[in-house]
């Protein structure tokens, strides 16, 4: 009887991904799926553990992350699902997750991450700042808005029959794969929970892509989600603050990242059009099920 269920993409960081796995308690209960997206040959994971299944795309059927975990949710068994990143761990709060009987019931239990800086090896920051704000708040419900509308897949456990009934996916696309697939998670959870505990230890990692230098394509794709996302939060009339292109901008702006200012500004005019289509086909095709 599996309950518990980790999925975790891979790409060309096997010793990062082996730190990963080692954070999972090893238990008869819990299942490991390591979706490796098209390592180098000498970069493939390795690891000999049991409950391990490690699932190997080639370069035909990769398509970044997305693709990784909607890969591993055909595959899962568990209960419960987490979503973790290769360069990402646990904390031994994790054992503690599992003993507490009030998830049974819900759809959605949202947890607390630290963040741990990898040049220094110390956690910089040891809670989420919107999760925080939530509990001092004393349980208030807006503030359990901004919990639930974080883009990240990774600070939350979901019950498996939640994902498949609504046949919740990740878009198969450059960057920002898991934005709508958490917004989408936020409306559609009847039955959530926040724990204070910080069970996910949040990466920074130079290398990783967060911080690389972005493609074209990625620009686009992040363009995209953009005004998918505000799309979406003005169809269900969400209050709070919607993301905007001159936000972008300003962000980058005042890192001084005045080429890339410049690139996004370009990429927008050239497919806007493509960008305000996909942004309507998107609205359309979710609205019979959001309602």
């Amino acid at each position: 009887m599996i309950n518990y269920s980790f999925i975790i993409p891979h790409h060309n960081t096997p010793d990062l991904l082996e730190r990963c796995v080692k954070s999972i308690p090893q238990r008869d209960d819990i299942e490991i799926i390591v979706v490796d997206d098209n390592s180098d040959e000498d970069k493939k994971p390795t690891i000999s553990r049991e409950g391990v299944i490690i699932i190997l795309l080639d370069a035909t059927h990769s398509k970044g992350a997305g693709r990784a975990r909607n890969t591993g949710l055909k595959h899962a068994k568990g209960k419960w699902v987490f979503f973790a990143d290769a360069d990402d761990q646990y904390t031994d709060e994790l054992m503690n997750l599992f003993e507490k009987d009030e998830k049974s019931d819900l759809d959605v239990l949202y947890f607390n991450s630290a963040i741990y800086d990898s040049k220094t090896n110390k956690i910089i920051q040891r809670e989420s700042s919107w999760i925080q704000h939530y509990i001092e708040a004393s349980n208030s419900e807006v503030h359990m808005q901004w919990v639930k509308f974080q883009r990240m897949p990774w600070n939350k456990m979901l019950r498996r029959d939640f994902i498949e009934r609504f046949q919740l996916r990740f878009q198969e696309c450059p960057n920002g794969n898991d934005a709508m697939f958490s917004y989408h998670v936020a409306v559609l959870a009847q039955s959530v929970s926040v724990i204070s505990s910080p069970i996910y230890l949040y990466t920074i990692n130079p290398n990783g892509i967060t911080h690389r230098k972005r493609t074209n394509p990625q620009i686009l794709s992040n363009l995209e989600n953009l005004y998918k996302k505000r799309e979406f939060l003005s169809f269900f009339n969400y209050g709070f603050e919607k993301p905007s292109l001159i936000r972008i901008l300003k962000i980058n702006l005042k890192k001084g990242e005045i080429r890339d200012v410049c690139r996004v500004l370009w990429i927008f005019l050239l497919y806007y059009r493509r960008i305000i289509r996909n942004r309507k086909e998107y609205i359309d095709i979710i609205k019979p099920y959001l309602r």
